[in-house]
């Protein structure tokens, strides 16, 4: 599959091209937020002003816009993801079916946040989504299996569910689309 790069500036006036972001722990899941990548290191909390994205949609990556994609802190990938017909998509339309999958999630932790829970448990203090970054001190990846939902959709898949480990990850890639 062709992998593209989608840059994604996290500017108000963009609103409709910024990808969303929702946290579910606990039994809960939290509000919306546009992606801004929050890291927490020593305490300090450092925003940047957007996020990338690389992949297509059977999975992708979320780095920070000064970095390589390789060095993402965040990245999904579906095991057995298909493009479903156009019948099969307006079904699932009508009756609210969401698409399952298999697949695995990949994600940085710490000594101060050993978990996904307490990465995103620190974030939501902050009121942001934080992300452990792969060139922190101490930072380890964690590969973990996962079910990958997907809304239904007419065209092109927009809103995933990631759950993993007790924890889901929800994003909407608004109007950010990947060449077929």
């Amino acid at each position: 599959m062709k992998k593209i790069l989608a840059i994604l500036l996290m500017i108000p006036l963009f609103a409709s091209s910024q990808i969303k972001i929702n946290v579910y722990y606990d039994g809960y899941w939290g509000e919306w937020e546009n992606a801004f990548v929050t890291t927490l290191s020593g305490g300090v909390d450092q925003s940047l002003p957007y996020t990338k994205i690389y992949g297509n949609y059977s999975g992708f990556c979320t780095y920070r816009s000064n970095f390589h994609p390789s060095s993402y802190s965040f990245k999904f990938q579906i095991n057995n993801y298909y493009q479903p017909d156009k019948k099969t998509r307006n079904e699932h339309l009508k009756t609210n079916k969401w698409y399952e999958y298999s697949g695995v999630v990949e994600y940085y932790i710490n000594d101060d946040l050993p978990t996904m829970k307490d990465i995103m448990k620190a974030g939501y203090a902050l009121g942001k989504f934080p992300a452990v970054q792969p060139d922190w001190q101490g930072a380890r990846k964690r590969t973990t299996n996962a079910t990958i939902q997907i809304a239904p959709y007419k065209d092109h898949p927009k809103v995933y569910n990631i759950w993993f480990e007790g924890v889901g990850v929800g994003i909407d890639l608004g109007m950010i689309y990947f060449p077929e």
